[in-house]
């Protein structure tokens, strides 16, 4: 599996440790949502939504990533898209679009 950094690879793992998850391809939902958010850096933030049954508050997580760049926004939404696609409805387009070069 490829991380942009040991930062992304620590991020990623944090979360996973959150859902008592050992891996990413443990569980593909999990592991993708930890993948994609831990690249975001904003890992440690978005674990504040998430309880103890692994449920991820998602009002509290839409409030809270209100503050955070579109990109970031954007990458979240489609981690949560990836998580469960009854969630969001983002386009991959989207989020490259606004992602930097």
């Amino acid at each position: 599996m490829y991380f942009k950094s040991d930062y992304h690879e620590e991020q990623t793992k944090m979360l996973l440790e959150k859902f008592r998850k050992s891996d990413v391809l443990q569980d593909i939902e999990y592991g993708s949502f930890a993948y994609v958010v831990g690249a975001t850096y904003k890992a440690e933030k978005i674990a504040e939504t998430i309880d103890e049954d692994n449920t991820i508050d998602l009002d509290d997580l839409y409030e809270m990533i209100g503050v955070f760049s579109s990109s970031e926004q954007g990458m979240i939404r489609f981690a949560l898209q990836c998580f469960n696609s009854s969630i969001d409805d983002i386009k991959l387009s989207d989020v490259m679009r606004a992602l930097d070069d």
